[in-house]
């Protein structure tokens, strides 16, 4: 699901399943990525450390510390 504020309200709509889930460090804050299957980002949250948004992913998804990989950066 995915939050959107309106006019004092949130307006709550339904995303679907991601394909994949990515944890990215920018600027000093850390996201996981909800991505489609082109790899475009469905939803986020921002965590304050890596550990905080493997464990939302945990929670979330069921993904166990053995379950991720590193991958190429991103151009």
């Amino acid at each position: 699901m995915r939050g959107v504020r309106v006019a004092n309200e949130l307006e709550v709509t339904e995303i679907p399943d991601p394909e994949a889930v990515e944890v990215v460090e920018q600027d000093g804050a850390v996201y996981l990525l909800r991505l489609d299957s082109q790899g475009e980002c469905l939803a986020d949250t921002w965590h304050e450390s890596v550990e905080a948004a493997k464990a939302q992913a945990n929670f979330e998804f069921g993904i166990e510390d053995g379950d991720w990989k590193d991958l190429e950066p991103r151009n």
